[in-house]
């Protein structure tokens, strides 16, 4: 079982899964977050979410970015629930 919490989730793991697809690291990572996932126990921050969205925001236009919070928003409220 994996746990982790807030603190311990860092931007660079969800860049990586959003942007670096070949990256050496990316299946590990992958694995990671699906275990994350799969065990319910994932958090993260509002500041994490935010520094995703400004490492990102170099590529992306803006209705990409607003798409993104939105998701990510979504997921985060059905997760409190």
């Amino acid at each position: 079982m994996v746990t982790v919490s807030a603190k311990d989730l860092k931007s660079d793991i969800f860049v990586r899964d959003l942007r670096f697809l070949r990256d050496r690291d990316y299946g590990a990572n992958r694995r990671f977050l699906e275990a994350l996932r799969t065990a319910k126990n994932g958090v993260t921050t509002l500041y994490n979410l935010l520094e995703v969205c400004g490492i990102l925001s170099f590529n992306l236009n803006s209705q990409q970015l607003k798409e993104l919070l939105l998701f990510s928003s979504t997921v985060c409220s059905r997760g409190s629930s």
